[in-house]
């Protein structure tokens, strides 16, 4: 028999105010492809090529792609079979129970914020290279790169804008992804052309790099590890399933999940080959922001640059936007689960958004953007990390609660291949999850890396979190948490 402080709970969940399900598939693929597609393109681009070489780096990305792909069907399989608003949350507590859901619903709001701080981050370097005077004097040096104050106020005034678009409502946010997922594509088509036409095959050269040791696959493996974090965003997809359209056939969410990774893929590859073709790598390497660089010598002029620099400006907004959206959403769900707070599970009674959840994921962007450009890279290998023990855990729960082939939710997604598959995939997430965690400590020489330690910082703050929302979640029983997460459901 319910104690009276469930029984409450109990009676509550039909009279909670819940999300709006007015976002459709074509939104559901903007929402995945302008998670994945930020900027590190432009930013990174030098690092992937200075490791792996331009085949060596494109070859990275087309097999992590596989990898994520195969991930995305045990999304698929679990999205369509709990289609509720908080994904990873959801499936993990219906398989494993509450502290596996929080302990995964915790690592993937990591993932979600380090790629908001990356863009808090990185709009300013964006921004300071199309308008030079924007950039301002110099406010601060930490970890060896200056903070200027043009940098730090995009990073900051960007953030606010973006959460203004959030609080208004997963449609404007939705469609704000339309928009810029188009111009960017337009663009890409343009920069991949004009390259092909200025560029020569010479400049693909060498098509891979090797270490000291005249191993090729170091560097490859070593950018591999690191893909999914520039995957990352395309579970964004099984978070919005709550808010999903009527219209929007359930069926039509693995479609949306597969293209939005290969558009992706597609797209990685298209920039690293076309970057490398239409410039010597010398000169690439040698470029702050080497995709610009490229785009100029393809064009003739300085232009091309700030083209292509644009182009990194609306991927950048529209990863942070999408980012933003999936971060809340899983502080939402954890909050309306009451596995953590309540606090974070409520909804603005006009908007019908998680405001508390937005501001919180907000102040987060706008902290990190005060560590400046040096704090890009270990802010990407913790990031990984956390998304590929996410990938993991979510295509073990796939494993283990689909293995059966028991009788399933009506338009369910089945994954090609059935069981074998699904082990395969667990085998491969979490053979990623151990190279991430490894690898900074590789490349650190033994020492303490820097993304440990940001790692370490965000499991005791989740602790502190679980710790003092034991009250709240001891009052509330598995079955009406279980209801309280399918209230938003698509």
């Amino acid at each position: 028999m319910r104690d009276p402080a469930t029984a409450k709970v109990a009676s509550a969940i039909e009279h909670l105010p819940t999300l709006k399900q007015e976002i459709s598939l074509r939104q559901l693929f903007a929402l995945g492809f302008g998670s994945i597609i930020g900027v590190g393109w432009i930013t990174v681009l030098g690092a992937w090529l200075a490791g792996a070489g331009a085949f060596g780096a494109a070859a990275a990305f087309l097999v992590g792609a596989v990898v994520v792909l195969l991930i995305s069907f045990s999304y698929a399989e679990l999205a369509t079979r709990f289609p509720s608003t908080g994904g990873e949350i959801v499936y993990l507590h219906e398989i494993f129970g509450v502290t596996p859901a929080f302990a995964v619903g915790w690592l993937l709001a990591m993932g979600y914020s380090s790629i908001v701080v990356f863009e808090a981050i990185s709009v300013g370097w964006i921004v300071s290279a199309i308008f030079p005077q924007l950039e301002g004097p110099v406010l601060y040096s930490i970890g060896g790169g200056d903070v200027t104050l043009g940098s730090l106020t995009a990073g900051i005034v960007g953030m606010i804008a973006i959460a203004w678009f959030n609080i208004r409502g997963a449609k404007t946010a939705a469609r704000l992804q339309e928009i810029i997922t188009l111009l960017l594509i337009l663009l890409t088509i343009v920069f991949c052309t004009l390259s092909l036409l200025r560029g020569a095959p010479d400049n693909l050269l060498p098509h891979f790099v090797a270490d000291g040791d005249g191993l090729i696959w170091t560097g490859m493996v070593a950018l591999l590890v690191t893909v999914p974090f520039w995957f990352g965003g395309f579970d964004v997809i099984p978070q919005a399933m709550g808010e999903k359209s009527q219209s929007a056939s359930l069926k039509g969410v693995p479609l949306a999940l597969g293209a939005s990774i290969v558009a992706a893929a597609l797209f990685y590859v298209a920039i690293i080959l076309a970057a490398s073709y239409a410039l010597p790598r010398e000169e690439l390497l040698n470029s702050d922001l080497p995709v610009a660089e490229a785009m100029a010598a393809a064009l003739g002029s300085t232009t091309g640059g700030k083209i292509v620099l644009f182009a990194g400006l609306l991927g950048l907004i529209s990863t942070w936007n999408s980012l933003t959206y999936g971060a809340t959403r899983v502080l939402f769900a954890l909050g309306r689960a009451r596995i953590i707070a309540p606090y974070f599970g409520e909804l603005d009674a006009r908007r019908r958004t998680p405001v508390r959840a937005i501001l919180f994921v907000s102040a987060i962007g706008i902290a990190g953007s005060f560590f400046g450009r040096s704090a890009i890279l270990p802010i990407v290998d913790a990031g990984a990390f956390a998304y590929v023990t996410t990938y993991a855990a979510v295509s073990l729960a796939a494993l283990v609660c689909l293995r059966g082939e028991q009788k399933r939710t009506t338009g369910a997604f089945t994954m090609p291949g059935g069981t074998a598959t699904r082990a395969l995939t667990a085998i491969l997430a979490s053979a990623l999850a151990i190279f991430a965690f490894y690898q900074p400590y590789a490349a650190s020489e033994n020492s303490i890396p820097v993304e440990w330690m940001i790692f370490l910082v965000w499991i005791a703050a989740g602790l502190a979190f679980f710790l003092l929302s034991k009250r709240v979640r001891d009052e509330t029983d598995r079955s009406t948490r279980s209801a309280l997460l399918a209230r938003e459901g698509g």
